[in-house]
């Protein structure tokens, strides 16, 4: 069992750098390349659209402020790591169905599930408004939110089974 755990210990580890990859990958790319591309900025630039709200200007903050919450949200995914790991210390010490590891499955997986709400809503909105499309199937199958929600209700799912686990564990312990 120890040499599994291990295992998915050095699994999760390379998940872990994937993230921080990608954080360092969007901190070296924070520009407004991606925004230029977009067809609505090039119709501010060229003075097709005259509006107030969108001008050149005003669609740059709005791409670097998005730019900056995915790199927000990308650090509280590691939270959620996190969370994973310390399960894995309980393991360690054979601690299965105890409160602390109920709670860290739940904190794991809110995290994951906010973490997927927070990223679908931020290309929503960059979609919208950078964009100009509607195409919002292209979100979901663009990136892993649909996995990470999986994962997310996955460990919330766990949570509730290591609860019951641990009630079956308290009143075995009080029949014996």
């Amino acid at each position: 069992m120890d040499k599994k755990l291990q295992t998915f210990q050095a699994f999760l580890f390379l998940i872990a750098l994937s993230v921080i990859s990608t954080i360092v990958s969007e901190i070296e790319d924070y520009s407004i390349t991606r925004l230029e591309s977009s067809a609505i900025y090039k119709k501010v630039i060229e003075g097709e659209v005259e509006s107030p709200l969108l001008s050149s200007t005003s669609l740059e903050y709005s791409a670097y402020f998005l730019e900056g919450a995915q790199i927000a949200i990308n650090v509280y995914l590691l939270l959620g790591i996190f969370y994973i790991f310390k399960v894995f210390s309980h393991a360690k010490e054979e601690e299965y169905f105890t409160t602390p590891v109920i709670e860290l499955f739940k904190k794991a997986g809110g995290v994951f599930i906010n973490y997927c709400i927070a990223v679908f809503s931020i290309e929503i909105i960059y979609l919208f408004v950078i964009q100009g499309s509607n195409r919002v199937v292209d979100i979901l199958t663009s990136n892993n939110i649909p996995i990470i929600a999986l994962c997310g209700l996955a460990f919330v799912v766990l949570s509730h089974i290591f609860e019951k686990g641990q009630q079956l564990k308290e009143e075995n312990e009080l029949t014996v």
